[in-house]
């Protein structure tokens, strides 16, 4: 124990109560080394975090816009279809056949029906 002492005074000289409160620091500043490793460990956790969610938002903001120029794609096409239809229906007049029956002359006929588009009936004329 006198060495200690010895020691003490020699590195701090008499003052003895600058080494307990040197101690005392250095024992607080080692208490708080676990808590900083584990604030350090989660900041860590929520920058890996933060980069996943990053490239999360970029893989759907890149898959959304994949999906709308596919979506301008069908839609180019079917409006080419649709022209391509009606060329063809210019270009092809179909001739309307008629039949008699007991009730009269029978023709067909497009109607809308209820919106769905154009159904083919027979209608007596």
């Amino acid at each position: 124990m006198q060495s200690k002492r010895f020691l003490q005074r020699k590195l701090y000289g008499s003052n003895a109560a600058s080494y307990g409160i040197i101690c005392s620091h250095i024992l607080e500043i080692l208490l708080l080394i676990p808590e900083f490793m584990k604030i350090k460990q989660e900041n860590l956790l929520l920058k890996i975090d933060t980069l996943t969610l990053h490239s999360d938002k970029e893989r759907l903001l890149r898959d959304i816009r994949k999906a709308a120029d596919e979506k301008e794609q069908i839609q180019a096409k079917k409006e080419g279809l649709l022209e391509d239809i009606g060329v063809l229906d210019k270009e092809f007049d179909p001739e309307v056949a008629s039949w008699q029956t007991s009730k009269g002359e029978v023709v067909p006929v497009y109607e809308d029906c209820n919106g769905r588009g154009m159904d083919f009936i027979k209608q007596q004329s």
